[in-house]
């Protein structure tokens, strides 16, 4: 199989984004935040950053098999932290390698995560315990500080002022319920949105949202009780180039 892909911090991209996490710990969400900071590389003019979370804030990883799926604006995917021992912790892409699918959460009795889609089996580092997954979940660096109770990540393509963590775009994990999807976004600066449906094979099937709007929150509900079960992705685009896309779950 194919060497896990690490993410490392000379991989970093510049570009700002909100220190805004929605957390999903036993399924219920849980707004939150991170903070941001600018590493080394800022010396040259770049944004580059870890991104703290605070254990106080998050109670599932104050202990051994906590785990926290944390989503974060301006990456088009979640990852789940695990905490694995006293002072070790794991942060891993929520993507399954074989074909995309959003995997469960950890399963503290197995000891793994468990792709629903085909059966792909994975330990908590990301690593490969049963195919078809041709290799491990992609991984991100991560520390654990336990003077000041946090845990550090470091997310390639995601960074952020420190003086501005709650100013950038986000889009926020989707709720769906009684055939409604319920999209909350935030823009940085007016623009002008387009929210789009697409399948998970990249059939586009909806438009809810075409137009000019302000700063600030929003939130689009949409009917989707005519659209077949399945997965599905949200996607957000704007005029002044944010980017991102949430996946959702409609169910007969």
């Amino acid at each position: 199989m194919e060497q896990q892909k690490t993410i490392s911090r000379r991989t970093f991209l510049a570009g700002a984004a909100a220190a805004t996490v929605f957390a999903t710990v036993g399924g219920k969400e849980i707004l939150g935040k991170i903070i941001p900071k600018l590493n080394s590389a800022a010396a040259t003019g770049r944004l580059a950053g870890t991104f703290s979370v605070s254990l106080d804030q998050f109670a599932a990883l104050q202990q051994v098999d906590g785990s926290v799926r944390l989503s974060i604006a301006g990456l088009n995917h979640k990852v789940l932290v695990t905490r694995v021992a006293e002072t070790e912790f794991t942060a891993v892409s929520e993507v399954c390698t074989h074909s995309g699918c959003a995997i469960g959460n950890y399963e503290v009795a197995n000891k793994r995560f468990q792709c629903p889609c085909h059966g792909s089996r994975f330990a908590a580092d990301g690593s490969v315990l049963r195919g078809p997954a041709p290799r491990a979940l992609d991984s991100y660096p991560v520390e654990f500080d336990s003077a000041a109770n946090m845990v550090h990540l470091e997310i390639a393509g995601i960074s952020a002022a420190p003086d501005q963590p709650d100013a950038a775009a986000y889009l926020a994990p989707i709720a769906v319920s009684n055939g409604m999807a319920n999209v909350r976004y935030g823009l940085a600066a007016p623009a002008r949105v387009t929210l789009t449906i697409w399948t998970v094979a990249g059939e586009q099937v909806m438009i809810p949202v075409e137009q000019a709007q302000e700063a600030g929150e929003h939130t689009a509900v949409i009917a989707i009780g005519q659209l077949p079960a399945g997965q599905y992705l949200c996607r957000i685009q704007t005029s002044d180039g944010f980017s991102a896309t949430e996946k959702f779950v409609v169910v007969r």
